[in-house]
C-alpha cells in the first residue's frame, strides 16, 4: 500500500498550527510508510525534504551544533522552541477563568473553547473540574445555571448532558412558537430587494446564509469564521479569503475608510456593499428613559446633532457607530421631533438581524443635519419602535460620522503604520534569536619585538566560583570560549564582574594591548552625522546582540587570548570585548556588511535606521524599507540582533548620548540631571569631572564658557585649591542654565551656511547657522601669547577659528557668509593678501581653502557669538595656534592653492623670463 506523503510545512496564515499540523502528519506518515524501521540519517534527510524552503532556511539558521543536527528529536526540538510560542501560566488561566459563553455560541462549541483554552493551563489531573466549574460559571441560560450549582454530585459529563438538553429545548421551544427569542440587535443589515429569478427562491428564506468572509455557512459569529484573522492574498487586508474577496469586482462599491475590524461588537450595515459582516467595534443602542435623558449603562459615543424640521431647528442626542453602513431611527422619534411634517417613503429593504431573524422597516426619510459648522443631508432607515421598552437614540453611521467631521482617524494610521515595522520584525525574527557568527576569521596581529607575558593567577572570590563555573560552561556550549590544554605563549587574567542581575565575564588583557598591531578604522562621531539626519522624522535603534562576539578569530590569535580560571585555562574563539582592536575590527566589518544601504548610520554595535520623507506617510514608508534591507543583510551575513533592546519606529531616540528628533539634536536629559544632582568637586579631579560633563554641553549652550571659568582655573598645575563663594556660584548658575538647551538643527548642504564669531579679551566665541536656526556652537579662551594680539587680529582669529571647527561642514561647499562686527576685517579680506599685515597674512593663508565672504553684520545683531567669546569654554588651543613654526609641506599644498603671480609687482615679459631661467 503507497502512503502519501505529508503536507509540506507552510510558513504562511497561523504557523502555530501549521507547525503542529505538520508534526501529526509526520509522526503518523513515520508509523504508517515503515520508515521509522530505516537508519536515523534517512529518516532525517526525509523530515527537511518535507519542512519546504521557507522552513529548512529557518531551521539553517538556528545553527545547531553538529550533535544536535544528527538527532530528529534535537531538530523538531529546536523548531518547536521557534514556531510555538511560551505559555504563560498565569495569563493562560486568566483568559480561561474569564470565558463566558458567547451570544451566539452553543454548548459544544462553548465546551470546545474551554477545553482548548484549559490545554495551555497546566491544571493536570483537575483539568475536566475545572472545565466543568468554568461551564456553571460562563453559561449564559440563568435557567440552567441554576439547575446545574444545585446538582451537588455533578461531574462534566452530567453538566454538558444537561446543558445540551436544556439547549435543544428552548430550540424545540421556538420553533413551536414560530418566533425567535427576543436577543437584543447585535447587528442590523439593510439589504436591497433582489427580484426573484426562479419560483422556489422564496423557500430559500429560511436557510442560512454564507458568511462573506470565508464563503462557508456557520454561526454568525467571529470566533466561528475561519476567516477571521487571516489575510487574503488578493488586497492584503485581513478577516476574509481571497475566494470571497470584492476588492476587484466591477460591481463592488468602495468600503471606506471604516470598514476596519475590531474586537466583537454590535452594528448596522448595508448589505448590497462588497463586504457582508464585518466585526468591528461599534457601540450598542443603549436605553432611554425619556427623549434627550440616557441611562448610559456602557461606554457609547454620543453627540448631539441639530436636526432641521421646516423653519425650526432641534437638538437630538445621536449615537455615533463607526462599524455601521447606514443610519437607523425609530418611529416614535419620528414622530416626536417631526410630527407629521415629514413624510416616511417606502422602501425595498431587509434588515438582518446578527442572529439571522430578519426586520422589515417601515420606510426611509431624508433629514437636512448639522454639526459644528457641517451641514448634510443623511438618510435614515426607520424601524418600528419597540413598545416594552423605552425609545432608543438614532444610530450615526461611519460614512455619516466622517461626513459631518465627528470622526477622525489620525490614531488609527499611526498605529498601521507601527503594526508595519512590527510586522517586519515578525518576518526576520530569526535575526533575533542564537549568536551570530559572519563569514571569515579575524587575525590579530603582535608586534615581533614585544616578549610574551603570563600574566600571575588572579584568585576568585570563593562564593563567586559556582557562579563563574556555570558561566564558563555556558559560554563553552555557546561556543564562545573552549578549554585550552596546551601550551600557549600569552595568558591573561579574568575579570569578574558581579551586578544585580547577572554575572559577566571579561579579558584583562593589559599586557597583550601593549603588544597588539592596531589597525586603526575610523568611528563616525555625533557631529559627523548631523547632516545626515536632516529631512528625517522617524528613527529605529536596533543593538548587535553580543557585539564582539559575532567576529571569529583563527586559531592563532585564538592562542592569544588565553587566561586563567580556578578551572583551568580557557581561550577565546570568537573576537573579545577589552581588546584594543576589537572596536576598529567590528566596525569595519559591520560597514562591510551594511555598505550600500542609505538611510542608516553604524556606529560600533548602535544602529541608527532613519525614515526621511516630506510627509509622515512618506517617511514611514521609507523607514519599513530600510528596516526590511538591513534585516535581509543581517540574515545574508548571520548577524544578530537584540530585541529587548530595540527602539522602534520611534519620533526620537537616544543615539551615542544624544536624543535624536526630527526637529534637531537634543541634549540627553541624564546627563543635564547628572549635572543638576552632582554634588560640588571636593579635590582637582572631581573639578576636571565637572568641567569634562559641563563641555559636553558646549554645542548646545552658548552661556557655559564664562561661569565655568572660576572652576576651571583651579584645574591648572601648581594651583591651590580653594573652593570659594565664586566657585559656588558658579555651581549654581550652570546647573540653572543647563536645563534650558535648544534644539540644534540638522546640517543641510543645500542651504545658505552663515558663520557668526567674535573675540573678546578673554576667549573667542563662533556659531553655524542656517535658516537663522543654530546648527552647533563653539568658544575657546585665547592662550597666553594670543592675549597680546592687536583686536583686529583676534577677530581675524575668530574667523579661524570658527572655518577650522566647523570645517566638516563648510569644505567643498558653496558660498560661506562669515558674519564679524570689525568692519575694518571687511575691507582687508577684498584686497590682495599682500597687502595685509605678516601676522594677518598667515591667518588669510589658512584660510584660502574655504569659499568665505567676510560681511560686516553691527555688533547689536550678533548676541550668539559675542556671549561665546565672552563666555567660553575650554578647548583644546592647538586648533588654531599661530606659532611661528608650521608643517612644510602643509604650507606648501596652501601656496600651491593660491595665484601668488596675481599678486607680484612684476611684467608679463619679466615673469616669462623668470620662467625660462628656472
Amino acid at each position: 500500500m503507497s502512503i502519501p506523503l505529508p503536507t509540506r510545512m507552510s510558513t504562511t496564515g497561523n504557523q502555530v498550527d501549521n507547525w503542529r499540523y505538520f508534526k501529526d502528519e509526520w509522526s503518523n506518515y513515520l508509523i504508517a510508510s515503515g520508515l521509522k524501521d530505516k537508519g536515523e540519517e534517512v529518516i532525517i534527510a526525509t523530515f527537511k525534504c518535507l519542512l519546504g524552503r521557507e522552513t529548512s532556511q529557518i531551521l539553517n539558521n538556528l545553527k545547531l551544533s553538529v550533535e544536535q543536527a544528527k538527532s530528529l528529536d534535537e531538530i523538531e526540538k529546536a523548531l518547536d522552541g521557534y514556531f510555538l510560542p511560551k505559555i504563560n501560566i498565569i495569563y493562560e488561566r486568566y483568559l480561561f477563568g474569564s470565558a463566558v459563553q458567547n451570544e451566539t455560541e452553543s454548548i459544544d462549541q462553548y465546551v470546545s473553547r474551554l477545553r482548548k483554552l484549559c490545554s495551555a493551563c497546566d491544571y493536570k489531573t483537575v483539568e475536566d473540574e475545572m472545565i466543568r466549574d468554568r461551564l456553571v460559571l460562563g453559561i449564559r441560560d440563568e435557567d440552567t445555571k441554576k439547575q446545574l450549582i444545585s446538582n451537588s454530585k455533578l461531574d462534566l459529563s452530567m453538566a454538558i448532558d444537561i446543558c445540551r438538553a436544556n439547549e435543544l429545548a428552548d430550540r424545540q421551544l421556538r420553533s413551536m412558537q414560530g418566533k425567535s427569542s427576543a436577543e437584543p440587535v447585535n447587528k442590523m443589515t439593510h439589504k436591497r430587494n433582489i427580484p426573484n429569478k426562479s419560483k422556489g427562491s422564496n423557500s430559500q428564506k429560511g436557510k442560512e446564509v454564507p458568511c462573506k468572509y470565508c464563503g462557508k455557512i456557520h454561526v454568525h459569529d467571529r470566533n466561528s469564521c475561519p476567516a477571521y484573522g487571516k489575510t487574503c492574498r488578493k488586497c492584503g487586508k485581513l478577516n476574509h479569503f481571497d475566494s470571497v474577496c470584492g476588492s476587484f469586482r466591477s460591481n463592488s462599491k468602495p468600503k471606506g475608510k471604516f470598514n476596519k475590524r475590531r474586537s466583537h461588537v454590535r452594528q448596522v450595515e448595508d448589505e448590497s456593499s462588497s463586504e457582508g459582516e464585518y466585526f468591528s467595534e461599534a457601540f450598542k443602542l443603549e436605553e432611554v428613559n425619556s427623549f434627550g435623558h440616557k441611562q448610559a449603562k456602557k461606554r457609547v459615543w454620543v453627540t448631539s446633532l441639530d436636526f432641521f424640521v421646516g423653519k425650526l431647528v432641534k437638538s437630538v442626542d445621536c449615537q455615533l457607530d463607526s462599524g455601521a453602513t447606514v443610519n437607523v431611527i425609530e418611529s416614535n422619534l419620528v414622530k416626536q421631533i417631526f410630527g407629521k411634517k415629514l413624510e416616511i417613503k417606502p422602501c425595498s429593504t431587509t434588515i438582518r438581524c446578527f442572529g439571522g431573524s430578519l426586520i422589515t422597516p417601515i420606510g426611509e426619510l431624508s433629514v437636512h443635519v448639522a454639526s459644528k459648522g457641517a451641514r448634510c443631508t443623511l438618510k435614515f432607515l426607520v424601524v418600528e419602535s419597540d413598545k416594552t421598552t423605552s425609545a432608543q437614540m438614532p444610530l450615526i453611521s461611519a460614512a455619516s460620522c466622517e461626513q459631518l467631521g465627528l470622526v477622525k482617524l489620525t490614531e488609527v494610521k499611526l498605529m498601521e503604520t507601527s503594526s508595519n515595522a512590527e510586522a517586519i520584525l515578525h518576518r526576520y525574527r530569526d535575526v533575533f534569536t542564537g549568536i551570530g557568527c559572519l563569514e571569515g576569521e579575524c587575525s590579530l596581529n603582535v608586534d615581533p619585538t614585544v616578549l610574551p607575558i603570563k600574566q600571575k593567577p588572579r584568585r576568585i572570590p570563593v562564593p563567586l566560583r559556582n557562579e563563574v563555573k556555570a558561566k564558563l560552561d555556558e559560554l563553552v556550549e555557546k561556543g564562545i570560549i573552549i578549554k585550552e590544554t596546551g601550551p600557549t605563549d600569552w595568558i591573561s587574567n579574568l575579570v569578574v564582574v558581579k551586578t544585580p542581575r547577572k554575572l559577566r565575564l571579561c579579558l584583562d588583557p593589559l599586557f597583550l594591548n601593549q603588544a597588539l598591531l592596531r589597525t586603526e578604522y575610523e568611528i563616525p562621531t555625533i557631529e559627523s552625522i548631523m547632516p545626515e539626519l536632516n529631512g528625517a522624522r522617524y528613527f529605529s535603534v536596533v543593538d548587535t546582540k553580543d557585539g564582539f562576539w559575532n567576529v571569529k578569530l583563527d586559531m592563532k590569535s585564538s592562542k592569544l587570548t588565553t587566561f586563567w580560571t580556578p578551572f583551568g585555562r580557557f581561550r577565546f574563539l570568537r573576537l573579545p570585548f577589552g581588546l584594543v582592536v576589537s572596536s576598529d575590527v567590528y566596525q569595519c566589518r559591520l560597514h562591510e556588511i551594511f555598505s550600500g544601504i542609505q538611510d542608516i548610520i553604524v556606529i560600533q554595535d548602535d544602529i541608527l535606521i532613519i525614515g526621511r520623507g516630506n510627509t509622515d506617510q512618506e517617511a514611514s514608508k521609507n523607514h519599513d524599507r530600510v528596516l526590511e534591507k538591513l534585516l535581509e543583510r543581517a540574515r545574508q551575513a548571520n548577524l544578530k540582533f537584540n530585541k529587548d533592546k530595540i527602539k522602534l519606529k520611534k519620533r526620537e531616540v537616544k543615539y551615542m548620548g544624544h536624543i535624536v528628533s526630527k526637529d534637531g539634536l537634543k541634549v540627553d536629559p541624564d546627563k543635564v540631571k547628572a549635572i543638576r544632582e552632582m554634588k560640588d568637586p571636593s579635590d582637582i579631579t572631581q573639578a576636571k569631572s565637572f568641567v569634562g560633563l559641563v563641555t559636553y554641553l558646549s554645542k548646545f549652550v552658548p552661556h557655559l564658557s564664562s561661569l565655568c571659568d572660576p572652576i576651571r582655573k583651579l584645574t591648572k598645575k601648581n594651583q591651590e585649591w580653594e573652593w570659594g563663594e565664586d566657585q559656588k556660584r558658579a555651581v549654581e548658575a550652570i546647573k540653572a542654565i543647563v536645563s534650558k538647551a535648544p534644539i540644534l538643527a540638522y546640517f543641510d548642504p543645500s542651504k545658505q551656511i552663515t558663520l557668526q564669531s567674535d573675540a573678546s579679551s578673554k576667549g573667542l566665541g563662533a556659531v553655524i547657522l542656517q535658516d537663522g536656526r543654530p546648527v552647533a556652537y563653539a568658544s575657546r579662551s585665547l592662550t597666553k601669547s594670543e592675549h597680546n594680539f592687536a583686536q583686529i587680529e583676534k577677530e581675524c582669529l575668530s574667523i579661524l577659528f570658527a572655518c577650522e571647527r566647523f570645517s566638516q561642514y563648510i569644505v567643498g561647499c558653496g558660498k560661506v557668509i562669515a558674519e564679524t562686527d570689525h568692519r575694518p576685517l571687511e575691507t582687508i579680506f577684498k584686497k590682495s593678501l599682500l597687502e595685509a599685515p605678516t601676522r594677518l597674512q598667515r591667518m588669510m593663508l589658512r584660510l584660502q581653502r574655504y569659499n568665505l565672504e567676510v560681511k560686516f553684520i553691527s555688533g547689536s545683531k550678533m548676541h550668539i557669538a559675542d556671549a561665546l567669546s565672552r563666555m567660553q569654554l575650554t578647548e583644546t588651543h592647538q586648533e588654531t595656534r599661530l606659532d611661528e613654526v608650521y608643517v612644510a609641506d602643509t604650507i606648501h599644498q596652501e601656496l600651491e592653492s593660491m595665484k601668488i603671480a596675481d599678486s607680484l609687482n612684476i611684467t608679463q615679459s619679466s615673469l616669462e623670463r623668470v620662467r625660462t631661467e628656472t
